[in-house]
């Protein structure tokens, strides 16, 4: 997952996962790895950072469940 680097400063604290790990990038963004093995837990904690945070991977995560669920929200209020 990479933040924004708005969110960033608050993300780089939080402790997800005694395995995870994170980098700071250039432009101020923060990219944040986590082991999972339910998308449940995730996909929640990734949608409520909404614009400031987006999944560069795993590729099923970031295009099946992420943007599923981003999309039937939108519909909601198109």
């Amino acid at each position: 997952m990479k933040f924004s680097a708005e969110r960033a400063r608050w993300v780089r604290r939080e402790q997800w996962h005694p395995q995870q790990e994170g980098r700071d990038e250039a432009d101020g963004g923060y990219v944040l790895s986590v082991p999972y093995s339910d998308d449940r837990e995730l996909l929640g904690d990734v949608l409520r950072f909404g614009e400031d945070v987006e999944v560069v991977g795993p590729g099923e995560l970031r295009t099946t469940r992420v943007q599923r669920a981003l999309l039937a929200s939108a519909a909601r209020y198109a």
